[in-house]
């Protein structure tokens, strides 16, 4: 074949016959030179797509080749080239073990969960603590979370998210533009976080397409948050003591989240799943950015727009 004048290499294309083969789906870190064109490659991706058979289902078929490819690959190791494999029965399998592991740890998660938000509602008065009220406001909220949620899916009611309950009545205990600020916070996040991702050398996987939402989610949940103890503190305060008394009262409570939510994710990115991985790394960072960005951006603006009357 190589003598063949049908069977030639031109990157990025690849002669075979009458066969044309794009190679940069499968060719990476690509040096160009030498007598064929390429110098040197660092990845070789290669894909199998697995038909079924008569007897036998494309799955069935799909795992024992793999089960085939691991055995081999373990026996046959190269220490100048490096191996990895990937399919989505690796992926579901790796998600069950996953499972599997953190199961026993639900119990101790609720039983952490139930003693910070008792004992956070804790003071040295037992007439003003209320340590059964938080346990059954943590209750009432798994329970209305689940039933709610469960009622509308059921429905076939879609879930979208809106903002408009920042408009009232009146232009100037309504808040548009700090609702639009904490969108827009957000998008910078999730810019951010996959920016910085990419520019230290982490790979791009289809699951990462799932991180923006996830992302803008919470960025609009601290938004709610942050509006939320601005309008409760009152008009008559400078800007800078009710922007004190709205950090004192949300900021603790969106650092808090923020921190639980990048530790989750961040115990997430030690996972042996590759894809699983990526991931956390991706929204773990995202977090990180929202956190910055939904506190500073309302600090700024809430100077003119005391300005111009409108805080």
């Amino acid at each position: 074949l190589r003598d063949d004048p049908r069977v030639r290499l031109e990157y990025p294309l690849l002669y075979f016959f009458d066969n044309k083969f794009f190679l940069p789906l499968h060719l990476y870190g690509v040096e160009l030179g030498g007598e064929k064109g390429i110098k040197s490659i660092e990845m070789i991706h290669l894909h199998y797509p697995i038909p079924g058979t008569e007897n036998e289902s494309a799955e069935s078929v799909g795992d024992a080749l793999e089960m085939a490819l691991r055995e081999y690959l373990a026996s046959n190791d190269n220490r100048l080239i490096k191996t990895s494999m990937f399919s989505l029965s690796m992926l579901k399998n790796e998600m069950n073990k996953n499972a599997r592991y953190t199961f026993p740890f639900i119990s101790l998660t609720i039983l952490l969960l139930v003693s910070f938000t008792v004992f956070s509602c804790m003071t040295g008065d037992w007439i003003t603590s209320k340590p059964l009220e938080a346990l059954m406001g943590v209750l009432s909220s798994s329970f209305a979370i689940i039933s709610g949620a469960g009622l509308m899916f059921l429905l076939g009611v879609p879930f979208v998210s809106q903002v408009n309950i920042f408009m009232t009545g009146d232009w100037i205990t309504s808040k548009p533009l700090e609702a639009l600020m904490g969108v827009l916070s957000s998008s910078f996040a999730i810019i951010s976080g996959a920016g910085l991702m990419f520019l230290l050398g982490v790979p791009f996987v289809s699951q990462v397409t799932v991180m923006p939402f996830l992302a803008l989610a919470i960025g609009v949940d601290d938004t709610y948050v942050m509006l939320g103890a601005w309008q409760d503190t009152k008009r008559s305060l400078p800007p800078s003591k009710r922007m004190g008394l709205t950090l004192e009262e949300a900021g603790s409570a969106i650092t808090v989240t923020s921190i639980t939510s990048m530790l989750s994710f961040g115990i997430g990115a030690f996972s042996t799943t590759p894809a699983i991985s990526i991931f956390c790394r991706f929204i773990a960072v995202a977090i990180m950015f929202d956190w910055f960005y939904q506190v500073n951006p309302y600090i700024l603006l809430q100077k003119p727009l005391h300005f111009f009357g409108l805080d």
